[in-house]
């Protein structure tokens, strides 16, 4: 597969579900989203070790602080932001075209 790696969390198998009937929901599980590619690119290794292990060795999320406020947070921020984006160009959209939200289409089961 040169040039055609995909990025698949450690140990498991690559797997290209536009090209191959998914299987169960694993193969979907084992798949890297990528927001969470940001600390790799920024070369931080260490914010992916305390994700994985921190929680182990002591170490406590800032969300889950005593006294954490989420206004403060810039991952929610740009959460927040992301999805306000997401519906201003769906509304731009739905203003010329006929648009579907595919989240609320029930589908059926085989």
């Amino acid at each position: 597969m040169a040039g055609r790696e995909v990025a698949t969390r450690s140990g498991a198998e690559p797997d290209v579900p536009r090209r191959r009937k998914l299987r169960s929901m694993q193969t979907w599980q084992d798949w890297i989203p990528a927001t969470a590619t940001r600390a790799f690119c920024n070369e931080d290794p260490l914010l992916d070790w305390l994700d994985l292990y921190g929680e182990g060795h002591g170490f406590l999320r800032d969300d889950r602080q005593p006294g954490y406020d989420p206004a403060t947070d810039f991952g929610v921020f740009i959460a927040r932001q992301g999805r306000r984006f997401q519906q201003a160009v769906i509304r731009h959209l739905a203003s010329t075209f006929s648009v579907v939200d595919r989240s609320f289409v029930k589908r059926s089961r085989r």
